[in-house]
C-alpha cells in the first residue's frame, strides 16, 4: 500500500508537472503567435514607408535632372560660388564664355578665374549678395583665361538655406562684346 501509495503520488506530481507544462507551451505558443502577427503588421508598414521613399527618391532624382538640364541648357554663363568665393557649380556657357573647361573653373576662387573690378571691393558682387543684397545687372569687363577682356552683364542673387539664410551666390554672366560693337556701329 505504501509503495502503491507513493507511485500515485508520484504519478499525481508527474500530471501536475504535464500539465502545467502544457498551459506554459500554450502560453508561450500564444505569445510567439501574437509578436508573429506584431511582426507582420511591423514589417506591412516598414514596406510601405520604404515604398514611400522610394517614390520620393524617384521624384528628387527626375527633379534634380531636369534642373540640371535647365542649367546646363542655358545660353547664359551661370556659376554657382560658396561663402569663401569658392566656385562650386558651373554651366558649359560660363565654361565656353572663360575658353576653359569646367574641371578648371571647379573649386577655384571666382576672383582667380573672371577677376573684375568689383573684386576684392566693397562692390564685390559675391559679398554683396552673401551680406543679404541682390545684384540686378551690372557691367564689368572680365579676363576670361587667355586674358582676353571683355564687357560683360552681371546679374547674382543668393541660394538660400532652410532659414532663408545665404548660403551661396548663384551668378550669371553675359558677354556684351557683340552688342558692344552693334552699338559703336549704331552710334556710328
Amino acid at each position: 500500500p505504501t509503495l502503491i501509495r507513493r507511485a500515485v503520488r508520484s504519478a499525481t506530481a508527474r500530471a501536475q508537472v504535464v500539465r502545467t507544462s502544457y498551459k506554459a507551451v500554450r502560453r508561450l505558443e500564444q505569445r510567439v503567435l501574437e509578436s508573429a502577427e506584431e511582426l507582420a503588421a511591423t514589417n506591412v508598414a516598414l514596406r510601405h514607408e520604404i515604398e514611400g521613399r522610394e517614390r520620393a527618391e524617384l521624384s528628387l532624382k527626375v527633379a534634380h535632372d531636369e534642373l540640371e538640364q535647365i542649367f546646363q541648357s542655358t545660353n547664359v554663363g551661370l556659376r554657382v560660388v560658396d561663402r569663401e568665393l569658392t566656385i562650386t557649380r558651373v554651366n558649359e556657357a560660363f565654361a565656353r564664355l572663360l575658353r576653359l573647361r569646367p574641371e578648371e573653373i571647379l573649386g577655384r576662387k571666382c576672383h582667380q578665374v573672371l577677376p573684375g573690378r568689383y573684386c576684392h571691393t566693397p562692390a564685390c558682387t559675391a559679398r554683396l549678395v552673401l551680406a543679404g543684397g541682390i545684384v540686378e545687372e551690372r557691367e564689368d569687363r572680365k579676363t576670361d583665361g587667355h586674358g582676353r577682356t571683355s564687357p560683360c552683364a552681371i546679374s547674382a542673387w543668393p541660394l538660400r538655406g532652410a532659414l532663408g539664410e545665404p548660403l551661396s551666390v548663384v551668378t550669371s554672366i553675359r558677354d556684351l562684346t557683340e552688342h558692344k560693337r552693334l552699338e559703336s556701329i549704331a552710334e556710328a
